[in-house]
């Protein structure tokens, strides 16, 4: 759950400069998100909470055991933080001629290193304009001084900024730029209904004295594996760029959280398809290749598992919200024209049961994401309150407990609190 090799990590590199041009000076150095740390003693944050999920305060060194690798270790520093803890509001203007003493900034094995990654990917517009003010709320109000903060959107590729912490209007305007991308989670539901409808409307043996029904099944199979593959590099790519950030945040001392806020990411991305296909062509199916272990190929759980376990060893805690199209339950069915959709048995492809489905394997990668970091995930709300509230629990009331390693080097040792 930590690093103890000195790291580096930077997201823009500047382009060397071409042969036989002449150097220009170098721009003065301006402060960056990420440092060259080497640890020595490394720190665990923990939240303790009690049953109906309120902060436990006033526990002592004693009240806690590490282990490492299964083996008790020394909690050599201890620290408790409670909503309380933080710099003292600004006080009253100094007489004239006096100077305002600074403001006592936390240690840095005690600040807090945010990074807000907007996945345009994969949301809507509807849907990010509901949230922003939200998050504008929450950066704005529950960072402190010293913290520092990093806004990272992904759209294919990545950017990012790093707004100055105490300056609402810096963090307004950053948020602002953010909000005038164009997200493109529209894109993915265009296509999805589409392919339904093709499933919906494509002919079935003797419907018709020219039987094209094999024709048609063959055709809506092979997009439905396109519409597999694609989706399924968009979340690897997605996932990549996710990892690029969590790196990033690794190398740093302190505390460090990843917010994660996009349309869902999609966990089979084509698994309610292939059962729709099923579902209308049955035996016809097998004959034009289909096979019940595609929807099972396009499978991101390793990846999806190998993000966590990177966040893990850097004590990176992810916090997740995903906003599908609808605010309310996913309900494809609700949102495309069913009547259309209807077949001439009058049948219906799209399923409650399917619909159910595809909220699944949107909402669980999440979970994947955010469980076992110690995070939150939340998925289908319109109002992201509740998890941000919980986000601003676990980063004000928390204990940091610090051991030095038995050994150095390596991400795999395994950490225990109890």
């Amino acid at each position: 759950m930590h690093r103890t090799a000195p790291f580096a990590a930077a997201f823009l590199l500047a382009a060397a400069p071409a042969a036989g041009a002449p150097e220009r000076p170098a721009p003065p150095a301006e402060p960056t998100f990420f440092e060259i740390i080497d640890v020595r003693v490394v720190n665990v944050e923990v939240v303790v909470t009690g049953r109906h999920g309120e902060p436990v305060p006033g526990l002592a060194r004693e009240d806690f055991e590490l282990l490492e690798d299964g083996r008790p270790v020394e909690i050599s520093y201890f620290h408790a933080e409670t909503p309380g803890d933080g710099p003292a509001p600004t006080a009253a203007a100094p007489p004239a001629g006096e100077t305002a003493p600074a403001a006592e900034l936390a240690p840095p094995e005690q600040r807090l290193h945010v990074a807000l990654f907007v996945d345009d990917q994969s949301m809507t517009p509807a849907a990010r304009n509901r949230l922003l003010p939200s998050l504008r709320r929450f950066l704005g109000t529950d960072l402190r001084r010293g913290d520092r903060l990093l806004l990272a959107r992904y759209d294919g590729s990545l950017s990012v900024q790093q707004p100055p912490v105490g300056s609402s209007g810096a963090i307004d305007a950053a948020l602002d730029a953010l909000g005038r991308g164009a997200p493109r989670g529209s894109d993915r539901r265009t296509e999805l209904s589409r392919l339904l409808r093709e499933i919906e409307q494509g002919s079935l043996p003797g419907e018709s004295q020219n039987d094209h029904s094999e024709m048609d099944a063959a055709s809506i199979y092979a997009g439905i594996r396109t519409y597999a593959q694609s989706r399924y590099d968009e979340v690897r790519r997605t996932l990549n760029a996710l990892s690029q950030v969590v790196e990033a945040l690794a190398g740093l001392p302190g505390r460090k959280a990843l917010l994660y806020v996009g349309g869902g990411l999609s966990l089979r991305p084509s698994e309610a398809l292939f059962r729709a296909f099923e579902g209308k062509y049955g035996r016809l199916a097998l004959r034009v290749g289909g096979s019940p272990s595609d929807m099972l190929q396009h499978d991101a759980t390793p990846l999806l598992r190998d993000l966590a376990a990177r966040a893990n060893a850097g004590r990176v805690t992810v916090y997740a919200i995903g906003s599908p199209e609808d605010p309310s339950a996913l309900g494809l069915e609700q949102r495309l024209d069913m009547r259309a959709l209807a077949s001439p048995s009058g049948g219906i492809t799209w399923s409650a049961e399917l619909a159910a489905s595809e909220s699944f394997n949107l909402s669980q990668p999440l979970q994947m994401m955010a469980g076992p970091t110690g995070g939150m995930a939340a998925f289908d709300t319109p109002d992201p309150s509740a998890l941000l509230a919980t986000v601003r629990r676990d980063l004000s009331s928390y204990y940091s407990l610090g051991f030095v390693p038995a050994r150095r080097g390596g991400d795999a040792r395994r950490l225990a609190v109890g």
